[in-house]
């Protein structure tokens, strides 16, 4: 399977004298995928395939270079084409799908469009820098967008439910404490006072 093609147009009207040659063709052994920079993954991704062999001199195989650059660009559309070596073919697309994995596309758009997608030193690895306001690890959400996880949403839910439960307990005794204290008679007999139970037995 062709990767890339090259077509020698000759200064004729008719097609039968074009010339074509593979400059890259696909093959699990014979194509190279690697970073751009291996200290920094969010410069993007390169990918070498292999074709014809030139005609002269030197004779050289054909190379065919496809530059995914990490930037925030859904529709990979070719930014240009050249050939900066004898037989050597690069193709430069700015995209989303030359950005490493931990920055995420949110929205249709890299980072939610909150934020810019590079290497943190200090953590060694790459995610998206949210600009002021966002926060998560796509930059999506915000102050106004706060989410929680389903356990607190559990524990919150609970733990109003017991201080319902505790604050009905303590109304309860306080309606209790009052009713007692209405019917002089049953409260006396809470307190257990010797002198009330007996005159109340006469």
């Amino acid at each position: 399977m062709a990767g890339a093609v090259q077509v020698n147009k000759r200064a004729t009207i008719s097609t039968t004298d074009d010339w074509c040659y593979i400059v890259g063709k696909f093959s699990e052994s014979g194509t190279d995928l690697k970073l751009i920079d291996e200290e920094d993954p969010t410069k993007g991704l390169k990918m070498t395939y292999y074709g014809d062999y030139c005609n002269g001199p030197p004779r050289v195989q054909r190379q065919f270079n496809l530059v995914l650059g990490c930037e925030d660009k859904l529709n990979p559309v070719p930014l240009h084409a050249y050939e900066y070596e004898h037989c050597v073919y690069t193709v430069t697309i700015p995209s989303v799908y030359g950005c490493p994995l931990e920055c995420p596309v949110a929205s249709r758009k890299l980072c939610a469009g909150n934020g810019h997608c590079a290497y943190d030193t200090d953590k060694g690895g790459a995610h998206c820098f949210c600009n002021q306001g966002f926060f998560g690890p796509d930059c999506s959400l915000s102050a106004n967008t706060r989410t929680y996880s389903p356990v607190l949403l559990g524990l919150i839910v609970t733990l109003f439910i017991i201080i319902g439960l505790l604050v009905g307990g303590v109304i309860l005794m306080i309606r209790q404490v009052s009713a007692y204290r209405d019917d002089m008679a049953n409260y006396q007999v809470l307190k257990g006072d010797p002198d009330d139970q007996e005159t109340a037995v006469v």
